[in-house]
């Protein structure tokens, strides 16, 4: 049957929310690609830029720890900087842009695209630049002689730990700043600030114990070790604390959703 819109839905409730679901996917989809093609246009690298920036991130703290402050050991190496960073850059990308995700919503008002297909252009965009940066990582671990095996497919997994992790926290940021737009403004220096409190640029071994208990709280604390093992040291770790982590990240999704919803709602009354 024909919707009053124009659409054509299978006719039953659940047909009609299937068809309306898979037509945002595919507007998201769509968006996000141009997204990223607005984002490098004009410039000479282009998309190559997705992976030099991790490199180049990557290099600069590897420079400044082995050389400028003399460390050493196998926590001080490029390969363990370029993969931490490598899967940083999402998390941090999604935190610092979240902020006016609603605000931006607004702009689809009057139109029948769903709040949906902001939150998912959102994720497809980190999606697909992860996914260049991600092959780019791989294929420099091959190169630098580190063998593939089962602990780099677990490194997907991770993955997506990660993003259920980010998103989650990247919707409840979007509801803050719904209705405190200045939000954005103090998210990216908390991000900023919560990379040196991860493990990316050091090992948890070396967290005085003292203070452990708070690096313990750290999602990233589980995360980090978990990226460094599979990517350089061959091995699988930290399996039932990210099992955990993704079950909650999924959980906390939920009540996000209902509440952006309701601050949508909210800000279109108020304008």
């Amino acid at each position: 049957m024909q919707t009053p819109g124009g659409r054509w839905s299978s006719g039953s409730p659940i047909g009609l929310r299937l068809t309306e679901a898979l037509r945002d996917l595919r507007v998201a989809w769509y968006l996000a690609g141009m997204s990223l093609r607005r984002e490098f246009f004009g410039l000479s690298l282009g998309r190559i830029w997705l992976v030099l920036e991790p490199a180049l991130q990557a290099w600069t703290y590897y420079i400044l720890l082995k050389y400028i402050f003399s460390l050493s050991g196998a926590s001080v190496s490029f390969a363990t900087f370029f993969s931490a960073v490598t899967f940083w850059r999402s998390h941090a990308s999604m935190c610092a842009s979240s902020a006016n995700l609603i605000v931006e919503s607004t702009r689809y008002a009057g139109s029948d695209i769903s709040l949906r297909v902001p939150y998912l252009e959102f994720l497809f965009s980190e999606l697909i630049s992860f996914g260049f940066r991600f092959a780019v990582l791989i294929l420099f671990l091959r190169v630098s002689g580190y063998l593939l095996d089962v602990s780099h497919v677990y490194l997907l997994f991770i993955a997506m730990v990660q993003f259920a992790f980010s998103m989650s926290l990247s919707v409840w940021i979007s509801v803050l700043g719904g209705f405190f737009r200045d939000t954005g403004r103090f998210v990216g220096h908390i991000v900023w600030l919560w990379w040196f409190f991860s493990p990316g640029l050091y090992t948890i071994g070396q967290v005085p114990e003292d203070i452990r208990w708070v690096y313990d709280l750290n999602p990233f604390a589980y995360i980090m070790p978990a990226i460094v093992d599979a990517a350089v040291n061959g091995k699988v770790s930290h399996f039932g604390p990210l099992v955990w982590l993704l079950l909650g990240s999924l959980v906390a999704i939920i009540p996000g959703a209902w509440l952006a919803g309701r601050t949508k709602h909210h800000i279109l009354f108020r304008v």
